[in-house]
């Protein structure tokens, strides 16, 4: 079973009489800008999708390498080229920024590509289990359009766990298209990232054929040790 919440914006809806109603502003979509061509190629083999901050520092030294086709001003949003691959990379910016216009902006190459993958993070604190995690210091979880986990390179992402962000709405986006598309969760802990608890995200990106010639190094100023 696939499941997801996607809450836009980022405060529940509230149930509002006709007087309310009416003290409420209308809404207003803000003007989107593209640096570059929006547009993409006829056929694109494979998407990927990244977000999170763990994830975008992994990915970093994949966009060094890659050609950049476009990017969507002021939101944090860039496309890069990678052979009969494209790489969509999301750092919010604006906190205006409604994701699910996110997704129409990009709807043309999801609609494009043949497969989809999202990659993304999360603290371990925030993966439910009845079962006890081991003790692993960053493992996948993984949530598909296929039967079974591609690849076979984790197991299931199984409720009561929750995503959101950009890549919970673009697999929302892809099951309701009927889009073959998956979703990597990967959890670790709160330290820096280096090349033990990056070590997942390496190697998932090699299985989905993204080649990262990554060196950690880990910031001397960033703790969670507390005196």
């Amino acid at each position: 079973m696939l499941f997801g919440e996607i809450v836009e914006p980022n405060t529940r809806a509230l149930l509002l009489d006709d007087e309310e109603l009416e003290e409420v502003p209308q809404y207003q979509s803000p003007s989107y800008e593209w640096q570059g061509s929006p547009n993409p190629p006829a056929t694109i083999e494979t998407l990927f999708i990244g977000e999170s901050k763990k994830v975008l520092q992994a990915l970093l030294f994949v966009t060094l390498n890659s050609q950049q086709v476009a990017v969507l001003i002021n939101e944090g949003l860039s496309i890069y080229k990678m052979d009969k691959n494209y790489l969509v990379t999301f750092e919010r910016k604006s906190k205006d920024l409604v994701i699910g216009e996110i997704v129409e902006l990009l709807s043309p190459w999801i609609n494009s590509a043949k497969y989809i993958h999202c990659i993304t993070s999360s603290p371990i604190s925030a993966f439910q289990t009845l079962e006890r995690t081991s003790n692993e210091i960053t493992f996948s979880r993984c949530i598909s359009t296929d039967v079974k986990v591609p690849y076979n390179f984790c197991k299931k992402l199984e409720a009561p766990n929750l995503i959101q962000g950009l890549s919970a709405s673009v697999l929302t986006y892809c099951i309701c298209c009927k889009i073959s598309a998956s979703l990597w969760v990967i959890y670790m802990d709160n330290m820096p990232l280096d090349s033990a608890n990056g070590a997942e995200i390496v190697k998932l990106l090699g299985i989905l054929g993204i080649k990262a010639a990554v060196d950690f190094k880990s910031d001397d100023l960033n703790s969670n040790l507390y005196i």
